[in-house]
């Protein structure tokens, strides 16, 4: 890979382009005889011999200068993006604006380098080449990042966004090529799945040996790509959108913490900060795995605030979570909605869940159920999942869709099924 620092310096010209850019009539040579010319032989050139060699010289700098263009030019790569962006256009450019976890940018080409370009000095992004980690760019602030001597060929390229950014907002600016490359499609995947959450789903502190971390050790050990969200839309081939929120609930966050947001308030957005929003007629999940209530109930209300006891508490979350899924059912009415739990958490968050379900069935909602955990490690930083936890979690929302492969089938939802 060669280093950032040298994005400025262009490669050199090589002479299959130069060659390429003089072929065929450069200037139109006068037939029969040249004037100052004998037998074919330059003799001491007369002025009309000159004037044409003159334009001969202009004419051949003038090519090989446009053969210099086209080869440092860059063209932008048409682009396949996974999770929620905001797009806006930078002059004659697009700019796709992320604050949602484990947003990703796809491309595919043919040629020998490729550009990434970007503007974010919050979050952790990850460059995979040909599917493989090539490397991670740790808050690069406003970069064009250039990965060059590939070998000759087909290339993909994948950006991925590792960290959480609850309060600041990246931008990626888009893959780009040489002129002389070949930019090609990158399609869709024709499955899709929506994970809803949490701090679990995000992959808060996932990576960390230790429960205990800094605010530093915690952005260095999170990796919402090794999250169990993703790792079940890549056994099944299919692109993912993460909607979590660290320390976020349905009525109620972490504590009683920023009272002012919740899923209920956030989940519509494009970006957390900005209530414009997110509109993507291409996106049309057939599973949507929710996985929500744990903080609502943790720690217990406190005296004199706005519930007066864990009960009344989960009288209100009922009916807001029950709300709520109506509301994600109307949005996406073929849809298969799984709701997650961890059996050994909070019983009100468990009932809450089983409400939940109970009020959307008694609607004649027949595409929805529950999958509960089992008991975890939560090694990770501040008692949340591992990276084995993530992979039990995994496991067990596999092992349930591949016992129903229906749920990928669009069937209407109603009373009668």
């Amino acid at each position: 890979m060669e280093p950032a620092h040298e994005k400025g310096r262009a490669p050199p010209l090589r002479m299959s382009q130069m060659r390429y850019a003089w072929r065929g009539r450069v200037a139109a040579w006068p037939r029969g005889r040249v004037a100052g010319m004998s037998h074919g032989f330059a003799a001491e050139p007369g002025n009309h011999t000159r004037n044409l060699m003159k334009q001969l010289k202009a004419l051949l700098l003038a090519a090989a200068l446009a053969s210099s263009a086209g080869a440092f030019a860059r063209t932008p790569l048409p682009l396949h993006i996974g999770g929620r962006v905001a797009a806006t256009m930078e002059g004659e450019r697009s700019a796709y604006h992320y604050q949602w976890p484990g947003v990703y940018f796809e491309a595919a080409f043919e040629g020998s380098e490729v550009y990434v370009r970007v503007a974010d000095d919050t979050n952790r992004l990850r460059i995979l080449v040909d599917g493989r980690p090539n490397a991670v760019l740790d808050r690069p602030g406003t970069v064009e990042h250039r990965i060059g001597n590939l070998p000759e060929g087909r290339h993909t390229i994948r950006l991925e966004k590792l960290t959480e950014s609850q309060d600041s907002t990246g931008t990626f600016e888009g893959f780009y090529i040489p002129a002389l490359s070949k930019a090609l499609p990158t399609d869709p995947r024709p499955r899709q799945i929506e994970f809803i959450g949490n701090s679990d789903m995000v992959g808060y502190g996932n990576n960390s040996a230790s429960r205990e971390c800094t605010d530093e050790e915690l952005f260095l050990a999170t990796d919402t790509q090794q999250a169990y969200g993703p790792l079940v839309a890549d056994r099944f081939g299919a692109d993912y959108q993460i909607n979590a929120y660290s320390g976020i609930g349905v009525i109620r966050n972490y504590d009683g913490m920023r009272p002012e947001l919740s899923m209920t308030t956030l989940y519509p957005r494009a970006l957390f900060d900005a209530p414009v929003a997110y509109r993507n007629d291409g996106w049309a999940p057939q599973l949507i795995v929710v996985g929500l209530g744990g903080n609502d109930f943790v720690p217990a209300v406190k005296s004199g605030g706005r519930w007066k006891d864990q009960q009344a508490l989960l009288k209100d979350f009922e009916l807001a979570y029950a709300a709520f899924l109506r509301r994600l059912r109307g949005r996406n009415p073929d849809a298969f909605i799984l709701l997650v739990v961890l059996e050994t958490f909070d019983a009100g968050y468990v009932a809450g869940n089983r409400s939940a379900i109970r009020a959307l069935r008694k609607d004649g909602d027949r595409r929805i159920d529950l999958l509960t955990y089992p008991q975890l490690e939560n090694t990770g930083c501040h008692w949340h999942p591992s990276l084995k936890d993530h992979r039990v979690m995994a496991d067990q929302v596999i092992a349930y869709i591949a016992a129903r492969p229906e749920l990928w089938q669009a069937t209407s939802n109603d009373a009668s099924r």
